[in-house]
């Protein structure tokens, strides 16, 4: 009786690690063919698109103008993402060094938050943009989905008002006695 028990679990074991083991294969080869198919740009860029096209039923001329949308927003975000990156790395260069000029910090602060305005405006019109190309009830999809990830967001712990750095927030402000 022991002997078949055992016998029980190790099958179990076994075809549980085959299946884990077939989902990591299968998983490893789905991310090499999309790496293949146009290199790690094409990766982190297609394949969302791919997949969100599929889950709300976009037609190939939809897709077509989608992308279009999505290639003219990263013409204009990618020098601005650029040019803020730089600025970042100049204010690490100064930190570094231990030299900070208090007008050229901010300046350079008052620069990036600027680039980071325009990153967002391109990025909500090239939204509306996807939007308008849809159907009604393709729309629908795609506001559940955004409403996805507006919990998500509200969910994050930087997107919180206390703190002195948005990815790491500061104490609790003080209560009032």
């Amino acid at each position: 009786m022991r002997s078949r028990i055992m016998t029980a679990v190790l099958i179990i074991s076994l075809a549980l690690n085959i299946g884990v083991a077939s989902a990591v294969i299968f998983r490893h080869a789905a991310v090499r063919k999309m790496f293949r198919a146009g290199g790690p740009g094409f990766a982190m860029k297609r394949a969302p698109l791919d997949m969100l096209c599929r889950k709300m039923g976009i037609s190939g001329e939809q897709k077509k103008e989608i992308l279009r949308i999505h290639e003219e927003s990263q013409k204009t975000i990618a020098p601005l993402a650029g040019r803020s990156h730089e600025l970042r790395k100049e204010l690490f260069r100064m930190i570094k060094e231990g030299k900070v000029d208090e007008a050229k910090k901010q300046k350079i602060i008052l620069e990036i938050s600027g680039l980071q305005a325009q990153i967002e405006n391109a990025s909500v019109d090239s939204i509306i943009k996807t939007r308008s190309c849809l159907k009604p009830e393709q729309a629908k999809r795609f506001n559940r989905i955004f409403n996805r990830m507006e919990m998500g967001l509200a969910a994050m712990p930087f997107f919180s008002d206390t703190g002195p750095h948005p990815h790491k927030p500061g104490p609790p402000p003080p209560r009032s006695r």
